[in-house]
């Protein structure tokens, strides 16, 4: 055997017993990443939850309702959004069987398409047989009344395929937990694993999405696309009841916040749809004081938030306020307008 050849396998062999056999601190402690907010209720929101999470009734998942709907609540959860594959069976379980309704669960479909894995929000059947073909499959769902959002557009597992001929769809995930943490497989990866409890693996891991953010910004430039942080939450294995994977991790490992009406599924599917919520890596933080409007500059002085389209004779104000001081940028087409390091900033355009 030539011996780089066993090099990368002895490599490969020691990397791989870190993850699947000894799984590391990151996965086997069990404890809460970060302190777990407390739920504020109020009329409007906004409501704290999570993206793409995948039950038994996908083909690669093992969890089950109540699992998702206790980890969801271990979590502080308004809400949790199930996406499993290729099937609704787990939304007709759940509207049947007696399950608490706190947090709630919604349900879209990942279908698997033509180009790459698309996930649709709202409609309440499945697609019909054969249909895989990526634009027919977007208007299949928007004329069932549906948002279409691209899953893991970008990532070295099942990414996108013929990305510049796709049109029409409503989102894109511009982070994908489970897609930045699987294909990575090298020694200072699963030393961090290894090493780190799970607050400072989150810390240490996750990074900013360039690549994602930059198709997003594209895709801004060309109509109106909501951006989705994904957590891709699946149990793999399980044996006796226990789980090599940290669920618990998964949903502390990006934050949707929804701003909606009220704490209801077709509220929320809108909102997530239309572009009304924001993305939080709540390892660094408590994201729920996080505010993002533009006012216009006007008598009538109207205030626009998230996902709404302003459109404006005279200039507007934007208005960002953290939960705490950050560095703070203001984007338009790629260019900084404006960019501090404050609690507030403001930014005329």
């Amino acid at each position: 055997m030539d011996f780089r050849v066993l090099k990368c396998s002895i490599r490969f062999a020691l990397v791989f017993s870190l993850l699947v056999v000894f799984h590391g601190c990151a996965l086997a402690v069990r404890t809460p990443a970060y302190p777990v907010p407390q739920r504020e209720f109020s009329a409007k929101g906004p409501w704290r939850g999570v993206f793409h999470v995948h039950t038994e009734f996908s083909h690669d998942s093992k969890a089950s309702l109540q699992k998702v709907i206790a980890t969801g609540r271990r979590a502080g959860l308004d809400f949790v959004v199930v996406t499993d594959h290729n099937t609704l069976e787990g939304k007709k379980a759940y509207r049947e069987g007696a399950f608490p309704r706190s947090p709630l669960l919604v349900f879209g479909n990942e279908i698997s398409s033509s180009d790459g894995h698309l996930i649709a929000l709202g409609p309440e059947t499945e697609p019909p047989a054969g249909l895989s073909d990526s634009q027919a499959l977007i208007r299949w769902i928007h004329e069932n009344k549906g948002y279409a959002v691209l899953a893991h557009p970008v990532c070295r597992k099942n990414p996108w395929r013929s990305l510049d001929k796709i049109s029409g769809y409503d989102g894109l995930e511009i982070y994908n937990f489970s897609h930045s943490f699987y294909p990575v497989y090298h020694p200072a990866h699963a030393a961090k694993v290894a090493a780190l409890a799970p607050g400072f693996f989150l810390k240490s891991f996750q990074k900013k999405p360039e690549e994602n953010l930059a198709l997003w910004d594209e895709k801004l430039g060309q109509a109106q696309v909501a951006g989705f942080g994904a957590n891709d939450a699946h149990i793999h294995l399980q044996f006796l009841g226990m789980t090599p994977e940290n669920y618990f991790l998964w949903f502390q490992s990006v934050t949707t916040y929804v701003l909606a009406g009220e704490l209801e599924e077709h509220a929320i599917m809108e909102a997530l749809g239309e572009g009304r919520s924001f993305t939080a890596f709540e390892a660094f933080g408590p994201a729920r004081d996080f505010i993002f409007e533009a006012v216009e500059d006007s008598p009538e002085a109207e205030q626009y938030g998230p996902g709404e389209v302003l459109e404006f004779k005279e200039k507007a104000v934007l208005r960002v306020k953290a939960p705490e001081e950050a560095r703070i940028r203001v984007l338009r087409d790629g260019n900084v307008l404006r960019e501090e390091t404050a609690r507030e900033l403001l930014c005329e355009t």
